[in-house]
């Protein structure tokens, strides 16, 4: 008997967009698209932005 993964979606990540399938896969709540937009937005709530450090060594 394994872990239940009945509830499991699929992410995709990417900085360069996603192929119509995909796009339409998570139109259908099948797949999470995540691009740049998403993994880069301000998280409401947080009051403790990057330290300047942190950002420049990316």
């Amino acid at each position: 008997m394994g872990a239940d993964t009945s509830h499991t979606k699929l992410a995709c990540y990417s900085g360069a967009g996603f192929m119509p399938a995909l796009t339409e896969a998570a139109e259908q709540n099948e797949v999470s698209l995540i691009g740049l937009n998403e993994l880069y937005e301000p998280v409401p709530g947080n009051t403790n932005p990057p330290a300047k450090d942190d950002l420049s060594q990316h």
